[in-house]
């Protein structure tokens, strides 16, 4: 097989070995170089050599660090790469997706309804997980194929994971810590994780779930009976909290929310309504499920975004985007996608009908200020935006991406100016949503957003 030689670029890091977090730094450069080039190549699968010596390692670290329940299934065997969430193409993205219209908000049939989500993306499969290195080794000499010893791994000094492979392969711990009974439990875990994993995914399956992209929330009908049959299961509290993420996984400022976590904060999720319980949502990971008043066939939540403190606003929640002046082309000179908030793909483009200056614009929250100076613009007063800002509930506005460009309307001022709110589909004159680009050719500047990966049965291929 013909293979390439990736290099990491390390520099941001200055002295990755005089750093204490050498082995994460160097993860974290391996993945976005092999997630880089996969994207580079049209590889949506990388196979790794992990194999079950490595998995005795990876639970053995696991106990000695209080891991319990999942946490010691150790390594998957299928997984999303990771440590590249914001790259495009690679995380969860790449591959455009419909929402089903059975599992589309009513609500969002008033504007930005056509918004697609993404889905796609690299994943890692590890099929060598049950084999020991013994029995790898040998398959290799019988076939004649040379294999590839990392010198470094036997150096006790440099990494924890290579001090437990001394501890393996001097025979130094007790027989109960050894790799094959390591190997039986991270065995057994998995597969205990996969059959709950398999249970919640089928009662997700069967849930009324209306999903509205454009203000970032959805509203979740779980009927009696099914309620009723998870209280009951033998593992409800695994069950719920399976079910709980996947529910909040919608609307989330993340691509994945800790179960520990989850089954200590969903204790009274699903359970009977109490006059003290009726309005106490259940918080985490940046997203609430709150329940609503029950419908006489189920259970109803609205799961929704938190707006975040004021000073996370300030200082994660923007995102800065280049537009550059590019020779005359009948194409749209696109920015990079850029992951807003973990929950919008937003670029912006120059129109090959015109071309424009070199701009700098940003990506953050709307603020009741924002609303206010809109109100008051007459340019906006000529548009359709009031309405669709009246048409998303008070509560969701706070969290809608707003595209602002400094300077736009102020000459030589420094000035901010609201140009676009994108999921909405509204936007100034001079700027246009791409959908719309090839009517309104007067536009110098253009903008595409796309919601996150979700559930996959929840959505459907883009065709053509």
């Amino acid at each position: 097989m013909p293979s390439e030689i990736l290099t990491l670029d390390r520099e941001q890091y200055g002295d990755a070995h005089a750093s204490r977090r050498v082995e994460s730094i160097a993860r974290r450069l391996r993945y976005r170089a092999m997630g880089q080039a996969g994207r580079a190549l049209g590889i949506t699968e990388l196979l790794f050599a992990h194999h079950a010596d490595d998995q005795a390692e990876t639970t053995l670290m696991r106990l000695a660090n209080n891991y319990l329940g999942k946490g010691l299934s150790g390594m998957q065997s299928e997984a999303r790469i990771p440590e590249c969430e914001d790259m495009y193409g690679v995380h969860g993205s790449g591959s455009p997706r419909i929402i089903r219209r059975e599992n589309l908000s009513r609500d969002a049939g008033v504007h930005g309804s056509g918004m697609v989500v993404e889905g796609g993306g690299i994943a890692i499969l590890r099929p060598l997980l049950r084999f020991t290195k013994d029995r790898l080794v040998a398959t290799c000499e019988q076939a004649g194929v040379k294999w590839v010893e990392d010198e470094t791994n036997t150096d006790p000094s440099l990494t924890l994971r290579n001090t437990v492979r001394q501890l393996h392969e001097k025979d130094l711990l007790p027989k109960a810590l050894r790799r094959p009974n390591l190997c039986a439990i991270a065995a057994r875990t998995s597969d205990r994780a996969a059959q709950q994993e398999e249970r919640a995914h089928g009662i997700f399956r069967s849930l009324d779930i209306m999903i509205d992209p454009r203000s970032g929330h959805a509203v979740c009908k779980i009927s009696y009976q099914t309620a009723n049959e998870i209280r009951q299961a033998p593992d409800v509290d695994h069950i719920k909290a399976i079910i709980l993420r996947k529910m909040l996984l919608l609307v989330a400022p993340a691509s994945n929310v800790d179960l520990t976590t989850l089954e200590a904060a969903s204790a009274a999720f699903l359970e009977p309504q109490t006059h003290q319980s009726q309005h106490v949502p259940i918080v985490l990971a940046g997203a609430a499920a709150v329940r609503q008043k029950d419908s006489q066939e189920a259970l109803v939540y609205e799961l929704r975004r938190t707006p975040p403190p004021r000073k996370a606003r300030k200082m994660q929640g923007e995102t800065h985007i280049s537009i550059f002046p590019r020779p005359p082309t009948k194409a749209i000179a696109w920015s990079d996608w850029r992951l807003w908030d973990e929950r919008y793909w937003i670029r912006v483009g120059a129109s090959p009908h015109q071309r424009p200056q070199a701009v700098e614009v940003s990506v953050r929250m709307l603020s009741t200020d924002d609303v206010a100076v809109l109100r008051r613009d007459p340019q906006t007063a000529k548009t359709d935006l009031l309405a669709r800002l009246t048409s998303v509930k008070p509560h969701f506005r706070a969290t809608l991406p707003v595209i602002v460009q400094r300077g736009a309307s102020a000459g030589e001022r420094n000035e901010q100016c609201i140009v676009a709110l994108p999921s909405l589909g509204w936007s100034r004159g001079g700027w246009s949503s791409n959908d719309g680009l090839e009517e309104v050719r007067d536009a110098q500047y253009c903008y595409d957003i796309r919601y996150k990966r979700i559930e996959d049965s929840l959505t459907r291929p883009v065709v053509g």
